[in-house]
């Protein structure tokens, strides 16, 4: 009896997400290696979280530490077009130890040009090693979906101006939650 207790959400769940698939909202139409960057669009995004955390420091021994830690090595980015306005944003993250969680998360940034500078449009965290950045065809409020990590999908939403979650799509998640 138990077992059709949880084998009817289950099913349940296996055909929303089939009913998605076919749906074509996981249509990809760019994915970004975490491991990999564009030249160009890896230094803006270095020179604005370099910018962000010195700002953030103010002991000069920690300013120096971080300048002699924080390179451009630190920094994965690549530029994509989310909103079609013909302007690309820059899409990446920075790995190191100002800029990463204690589980290896840190901070997806999504850097929107305004004016001269750029804004971070993005308030998500995220664990790069676990999978690529996949810019999705789908779009919501003008702007393409995210998918990160294999399971969760980010979107854009005008009332904040950012990208936050959208759904996960983790499978095991639902039933820890169904079972405890």
């Amino acid at each position: 009896m138990l077992r059709k207790i949880y084998l009817i959400p289950l099913l349940i769940i296996f055909f929303i997400v089939l009913f998605i698939i076919i749906k074509g909202e996981f249509t990809p139409v760019f994915s970004f290696d975490t491991n990999s960057y564009e030249p160009e669009a890896r230094q803006i995004l270095y020179d604005y979280k370099y910018n962000e955390i010195s700002n953030f420091l103010s002991e000069k021994e920690y300013i120096e530490e971080f300048k002699r830690e924080f390179t451009s090595d630190c920094v994965h980015a690549f530029s994509y077009d989310l909103n079609d306005d013909g302007t690309k944003e820059i899409i990446g993250y920075a790995l190191s130890r100002h800029t990463i969680g204690s589980q290896g998360v840190t901070g997806l940034v999504i850097l929107q040009k305004t004016g001269n500078s750029y804004e971070d449009i993005s308030r998500t965290l995220f664990n790069p090693q676990m999978a690529d950045i996949v810019i999705l065809r789908n779009k919501t409020n003008g702007y393409n979906k995210i998918f990160l990590e294999n399971k969760y999908v980010i979107k854009y939403e005008n009332k904040v101006k950012h990208y936050k979650w959208a759904y996960t799509l983790d499978m095991i998640k639902y039933i820890r939650a169904h079972l405890s």
